[in-house]
């Protein structure tokens, strides 16, 4: 009863003498079955560390590029800021150009100018 068993899941067991091969067979084909898990759970481990890293990289680089993202805005916000004192300045330069033209003219048509001629 129990070679037949056997021999209905391993047919090259013929015999019941090639039992403890067969035996040893399968004990063989666990070691290395449970070999190869041992292997493939290192090298999911080990993935899962580099995993680990390459999110902590990014998590780095997406920190990095909200604080460039934010010190581009506040430079921006000061190059408005300076644009608008530049034109401010400007603006204030032209009156008071235009204020010296006036009274250069002022001056040239005064009493004073043809005084001193």
């Amino acid at each position: 009863q129990w070679f037949a068993s056997i021999h209905s899941v391993m047919p090259d067991v013929t015999s019941p003498s090639d039992v403890i091969g067969a035996i040893t067979q399968l004990r063989n084909q666990v070691l290395l079955s449970t070999s190869h898990q041992g292997q493939v759970n290192t090298q999911y481990k080990q993935q899962q560390v580099t995993m680990d890293e390459l999110q902590q990289k990014l998590t780095a680089t997406e920190t990095k590029a909200i604080h460039s993202e934010q010190q581009y805005e506040e430079l921006n916000k000061k190059h408005i800021v300076l644009q608008r004192k530049v034109s401010h300045l400007s603006n204030q330069k032209e009156k008071y150009k235009q204020l010296l033209d006036d009274f250069d003219k002022e001056i040239e048509g005064s009493d004073y100018s043809n005084s001193q001629n």
